[in-house]
């Protein structure tokens, strides 16, 4: 079995250990269902998938410190659940992630470093969590394919890095409602032509 697509019902439970049988899956999609409960280390041996949705679920707690044997994922969507607690370090290091969608959720801590390690990055939502501390000049570098970088509604803080200026196929920016400070850096659209739409409102520029 590559394929399970059970999107749109209303499941309900926890998710069974016997996810960690299903070692050739590929694809997984349970999104908009009611499952809750932690997600256990058991659900992290499905080292063959490719994309992992469990968005719009009732999810609960931190992810296991296993959580990215998922080495060949590209795509990663857990937004509108209640996971807390930071993101797990990776041991990898070259994660295939080129979606990452994380909004909505309770993570917090310091902007996560496992993200370092995923230099094929296309889109990366962190939005309305509660992540703190400076942007790492390290995304200018890092993650040089970024088209959509969305940090909004967290508690990031300090100045905006110039590094962000090198990430020349960004499009989208979004940094609003958090409390970055210092100016605007107009640099980084000057030098930037492919952006798009930069969001900036609500915080101390």
């Amino acid at each position: 079995m590559e394929n399970v697509d059970v999107s749109g019902n209303q499941l309900t439970g926890k998710l069974s250990s016997d996810w960690s049988m299903c070692t050739n899956l590929q694809h997984l999609n349970m999104k908009g269902n009611r499952i809750s409960g932690n997600i256990d280390a058991t659900f992290c041996p499905l080292t063959s998938l490719l994309t992992l949705d469990l968005s719009n679920n009732q999810f609960t707690g931190e992810l296991p410190s296993s959580w990215w044997e998922f080495k060949l994922l590209l795509t990663m969507d857990l937004s509108n659940n209640s996971f807390s607690g930071e993101l797990p370090i990776s041991t990898s290091l070259d994660l295939k992630l080129e979606s990452l969608f994380l909004a909505n959720n309770c993570f917090l801590g310091v902007f996560p470093s496992v993200i370092q390690t995923c230099r094929d990055l296309i889109i990366l939502d962190l939005g309305n969590n509660m992540f703190f501390g400076d942007i790492p000049s390290w995304v200018g570098t890092s993650v040089p394919l970024l088209i959509i970088l969305s940090l909004p509604s967290n508690n990031f803080s300090g100045v905006v890095p110039p590094e962000l200026s090198q990430l020349s196929d960004l499009e989208v920016l979004d940094l609003s409602s958090n409390s970055f400070s210092g100016e605007i850096l107009m640099a980084v659209a000057n030098q930037n032509c492919s952006l798009k739409s930069v969001h900036l409102a609500g915080n101390g520029f």
